[in-house]
């Protein structure tokens, strides 16, 4: 678990990544958060269980420690998966006001936001993360940009193209003070698009989480159950 959170947030940074729109990202802190508990655990347990070297004959009974450990590592997972699947629940609303954020403060003066946002509304035929209505608010609307100059209400990324030539439909009318709907500009944002293949990581994770849960109860139910049928004494 850590080890895959740690290469993941360590790795390369991707148009995902840098619009925020990642949720593997969020779900990799998950993972090193749950993955450094349980080894603190496992690191308590196997301390308890050693035995101190100035009384070599005594026995450490370890199977409350077991069922402890056990019980604790069931409810972190149950934790975790709750989480994955309120995740899951809210990606939309997150994609589309990670979107909407980068567009109002980064799109055409970040040069690699603005490609990506760019890229983005080309490929998936769509305007903004909500709708094309955030261009209103942008920085970009309001101030000069020597990435993306201003012609119209959006940029031409946004205007409607040809599917199979890419070439905008009908410049004037998208490039013009009012637009004209729908033939000028893509009416839906591209949050939808995105939250589809963002929904799958979280939703894996959190019936992992869930699987791993009823395991760690199962094991601390048979621990329980061997220590209450066939107990072992203790010499302290």
């Amino acid at each position: 678990m850590v080890s895959v959170g740690a290469i993941y947030l360590l790795g390369p940074v991707d148009g995902k990544k840098l619009l925020g729109v990642d949720q593997f990202m969020r779900v990799s802190r998950g993972l090193l958060i749950l993955g450094t508990v349980l080894i603190g655990i496992s690191v308590v347990q196997i301390i308890s269980s050693v035995r101190p070297p100035f009384a070599p004959r005594k026995r450490i009974r370890m199977d409350l420690s077991l069922i402890i450990c056990s019980l604790i590592c069931s409810l972190l997972f149950f934790a975790n998966s709750v989480s994955f699947f309120v995740l899951v629940s809210s990606v939309d609303s997150s994609i589309e006001r990670a979107i909407d954020e980068q567009v109002v403060t980064a799109y055409g003066f970040d040069g690699e936001v603005t490609n990506v946002i760019d890229n983005l509304q080309v490929e998936h035929a769509c305007c903004g993360g909500s709708n094309y209505e955030v261009y209103e608010d942008s920085r970009w609307a309001t101030h000069p940009s020597d990435i993306v100059p201003k012609v119209g209400l959006v940029p031409d990324s946004c205007c409607v193209r040809n599917a199979s030539t890419l070439e905008i439909v009908d410049a004037e009318a998208c490039h013009g003070d009012t637009l004209t709907l729908p033939n000028s500009v893509y009416l839906n944002g591209c949050a939808p698009f995105l939250a589809a293949e963002e929904r799958y990581h979280p939703l894996v994770f959190a019936f992992c989480s869930m699987l791993l849960c009823i395991w760690m109860a199962l094991v601390s139910s048979c621990v329980f159950y061997v220590y209450k049928t066939h107990p072992r004494t203790t010499v302290i």
